[in-house]
């Protein structure tokens, strides 16, 4: 996931797809996208991607969902004269999904936040 400014504060974020059931030397646990707060966050339309903490900017980690109507709760910056600033009122941002992907579906996401057994 990126976060964008462009003159004049126009934002944006784009989303790489990921395939997280792809073959690797070692797997991921179930619980490791199925569950999560992140999917929690999901389910109630607003994900924490990038937050304001006591003045810091944390980061999330993990397998992030992109799902229909869920608003990114983001963070945005502004390099000038050597420093980052936070953009204290940012412009909404148009969300663009690149690669060829497409948000979850609610059944999905539904799916998605149910525990899963590792077999």
């Amino acid at each position: 996931m990126q976060t964008f400014v462009l003159p004049y504060n126009k934002t944006f974020v784009m989303f790489a797809p990921q395939f997280s059931h792809s073959v690797m030397k070692t797997g991921s646990t179930c619980q490791q996208c199925h569950a999560t707060e992140a999917v929690a966050q999901a389910q109630s339309n607003t994900v924490k991607l990038p937050w304001l903490d006591q003045g810091e900017v944390r980061q999330a980690t993990g397998a992030i969902p992109v799902a229909s109507g869920v608003r990114c709760g983001l963070v945005f910056q502004d390099y000038k004269d050597g420093k980052w600033s936070v953009i204290s009122n940012p412009v909404e941002p148009q969300i663009r999904y690149a690669g060829f992907g497409e948000p979850l579906s609610e059944a999905q996401l539904e799916r998605l936040s149910e525990p899963q057994q590792n077999k």
